[in-house]
């Protein structure tokens, strides 16, 4: 269910919460939390289909960040985070609205997920606060996975490129769940390495990969000197 603001108050006051992130949460949490352990969410997948324009592009170059579709039979993979204390809880629920809610256009919702580690709530589902945007906000953008390909490798904002957001939600996945297999998010982040020269055999993941200069020097902002259709091969 989507959360009233009533129903955020309560949360609030509440001495424990627990967040699911599926996107730069993974990475990126930029909260303290009290632990973390990998669960699923059942019933829905990841998509490309939240254009930035803040975080991670610009009005006028619009970059990528990931939402969640109902897909019976589906689960989607990400991070639990648990929060205890209500002065904690206050503060992690603040930064979340604004970074999730006010500027990112996300809807909060409570859903299940299930822990990977059977001996966390004995393998029971647990209830988290799940952010991700609906076909009704301005910024939902259905479309093909080349489409989203394209704006990934070409676009980046305040908080850095596209392609940081997508490399480390895929290296999330290759390192804690490489038998898991999630068509789409694997298949942009093939495209993306084609669209910017990488050689098809380079699936080097993000800390290795900014250590070569011309890559750095893309995420830094020097696109301009290369052409993202050329067959550039990087080196360490």
């Amino acid at each position: 269910m989507i959360i009233t603001n009533n129903q955020q108050q309560d949360i609030r006051s509440q001495d424990e919460i627990f967040i699911f992130g599926y996107g730069s949460l993974v990475w990126k949490p930029d909260f303290e939390s009290n632990k973390k352990f990998i669960a699923h969410l059942p019933g829905y997948e990841r998509r490309f289909w939240q254009s930035s324009v803040h975080h991670r592009g610009t009005e006028e170059k619009p970059g990528r960040c990931l939402t969640l579709i109902p897909a019976d039979g589906s689960k989607c993979w990400g991070l639990v985070y648990q929060v205890t204390g209500n002065e904690n809880v206050k503060k992690v629920y603040d930064y979340l609205f604004m970074r999730e809610q006010s500027i990112g256009c996300y809807d909060l919702k409570v859903l299940p997920v299930v822990p990977k580690d059977k001996r966390i709530n004995n393998g029971k589902p647990i209830m988290a606060l799940v952010y991700y945007a609906t076909p009704k906000n301005p910024h939902y953008v259905e479309e093909s996975e080349e489409k989203s390909a394209k704006c990934i490798a070409t676009s980046h904002g305040i908080a850095g490129h596209s392609i940081e957001y997508l490399f480390r939600v895929t290296d999330f996945m290759t390192e804690h769940l490489p038998s898991e297999e999630e068509p789409h998010l694997y298949n942009v982040d093939r495209m993306v390495r084609k669209k910017i020269g990488l050689s098809q055999t380079n699936l080097q993941p993000w800390s290795i990969l900014t250590q070569c200069d011309r890559f750095d020097e893309i995420i830094r902002g020097s696109r301009r000197h290369y052409n993202f259709n050329d067959n550039i091969i990087f080196t360490r």
